[in-house]
């Protein structure tokens, strides 16, 4: 399993710091979305989705349609 494309979003306001990291994972031609979040000193919370390994054109989907919900929230690309 490799990574396939990685974005790393920060958001900082007033007492907020926290990170976003979308990374969209490929293994054998099958792909999959993961996020790792939290603040800064503990990115502890990770998750994937789909749960299973799934086309490109899903995931793709999923890594931008998430990037522009948190671009929307404020994030910014680091």
């Amino acid at each position: 399993m490799k990574i396939f494309k990685e974005v790393k979003l920060e958001y900082c306001n007033g007492r907020s710091d926290k990170v976003y990291i979308i990374k969209m994972l490929e293994d054998d031609g099958l792909y999959k979305v993961r996020f790792e979040y939290g603040r800064w000193n503990n990115v502890n919370n990770i998750y994937s989705k789909p749960d299973h390994f799934t086309s490109y054109a899903e995931a793709i989907e999923i890594f931008e349609d998430t990037l522009r919900q948190k671009l929307r929230k404020g994030y910014v690309q680091r």
